[in-house]
């Protein structure tokens, strides 16, 4: 039987490994060489360093897992490139970002040594003016205060205190803490300490969201203050509001990504904005439970409703990929929808979801158009031929399949207003 599950379950990481093949290529440079600015880039602040960190751990669960799977079914551990196939590419990252890793420590740790070796040479120069200047620490402050992983991307100002601006540089990591904001008053290190293990968790788990989503099948029944705790009394056009700013920055991430790394983000990339994710699908199961039932304000969190909780999308997929979707199946829902049986209200609610799901579709499509016309342009300039089959196209193929869906959705809706108009 463990032969039989270590099969299953090797068989699972050849297709979960596929999507991995999006995370960006080892670095062309020698073991040797010095950094190159891209690893400066990923550990250039103390933020971006543990995000680098908590990004290399969690490939290195997924490793660990990939590895027990194997030794369980070969009785030894892989050996050479051909047996570590299905995660070549999560190999290479994971070598790529601990090189990156490894480099920052070692430069700091000789800028430490060496600042600490010429603050005592000053001290021991029997200059008093220079001894106090040293003593007195000029120009730092005097105490640091600990840093905590910052996962709040895109989150506003007025509802947890950190802009989307600082964050929005924010290109890669996995850990989330269950809270998705950050006390200012968390000051002492055994918290700062629990947050970091907490997301340490969250990594490993991580690795094994394929198999664990298969066997529950995908689907989960949070408890209702989860569901409704976040939007209880707000508006059915507040709501939606708030659902198109969270699509708009699931969009800005994607984006961000793409214009630093040349690439669309996959999905273990995308782990820092899950709590985006929950939020925008709460959102959409609040919206369309209102828009059914004629509901004017959201009801209080003790109402029970179910949802289907959904993860980041994997493999090459861009991450706004699932709002679209998610106002696609809104609209062609409340289209199904018997007249006879939709109350007034409702029906004046669904036709404010529809113009705003119609624009919605339509400025992400003019968005997607601008990336992908500048994929085309870039691709000719590199290789003066212009985009002439799916192998050029590769990089960008799930972006260039979500425009055609947009399309077609837009063409549906606009058709589906003509005919009850």
């Amino acid at each position: 039987s463990v032969g039989t599950s270590a099969s299953v379950e090797m068989s699972s990481f050849k297709i979960s490994g596929t999507p991995s093949s999006g995370l960006a290529s080892a670095s062309s440079s020698s073991p040797g060489a010095p950094p190159t600015s891209q690893y400066r880039t990923l550990t250039s602040t103390a933020a971006e360093r543990k995000r680098t960190v908590a990004a290399c751990r969690a490939l290195r669960a997924q490793i660990q897992r990939f590895e027990d799977a194997f030794v369980q079914l070969h009785g030894r551990p892989p050996k050479g490139a051909a047996e570590r196939a299905p995660l070549a590419t999560t190999y290479a990252q994971y070598r790529e970002w601990k090189r990156a890793i490894r480099a920052d420590a070692a430069c700091r740790i000789q800028a430490l040594l060496r600042g600490a070796r010429t603050r005592l040479i000053l001290l021991r120069s029997g200059d008093s003016d220079v001894t106090h200047v040293v003593l007195r620490r000029a120009g730092r402050p005097g105490s640091s205060p600990d840093l905590a992983i910052p996962v709040d991307i895109g989150i506003s100002e007025s509802d947890h205190g950190i802009g989307i601006g600082a964050s929005s540089s924010i290109d890669s990591g996995i850990s989330r803490p269950s809270n998705s904001s950050v006390s200012a008053s968390w000051s002492s290190r055994p918290q700062i300490r629990s947050r970091l293990s907490n997301g340490e968790d969250r990594a490993a788990d991580f690795a094994n969201a394929q198999l664990s989503s298969s066997n529950s099948g995908g689907s989960a029944r949070p408890s209702p203050p989860t569901l409704y705790a976040e939007f209880a009394g707000m508006t059915l056009n507040e709501l939606q509001a708030r659902k198109r700013d969270l699509k708009k920055q699931l969009k800005q991430y994607d984006m961000n990504f793409f214009r630093r790394h040349g690439r669309m983000p996959v999905k273990a990339e995308k782990e820092p904005i899950r709590h985006l994710y929950e939020s925008y699908n709460n959102l959409k199961v609040q919206i369309t439970h209102m828009e059914r039932s004629g509901t004017a304000v959201a009801p209080p969190s003790t109402s029970p409703a179910p949802q289907r909780t959904v993860s980041p999308p994997s493999g090459s997929e861009s991450n706004d990929e699932s709002p679209a979707r998610d106002n696609i199946a809104v609209a062609r829902s409340t289209r199904r929808m018997p007249r006879a049986e939709s109350p007034p209200v409702a029906a004046s609610s669904s036709t404010s979801s529809f113009s705003q799901d119609l624009a919605a579709l339509k400025a992400e499509k003019q968005q997607l158009h601008q990336m992908l016309r500048s994929y085309e342009k870039d691709f000719y300039k590199e290789h003066q031929v212009q985009v002439s089959s799916f192998d050029d196209i590769k990089p960008v193929a799930s972006q260039y399949r979500r425009y055609k869906e947009i399309k077609k959705a837009i063409a549906n809706l606009q058709k589906n207003r003509t005919d009850q108009g």
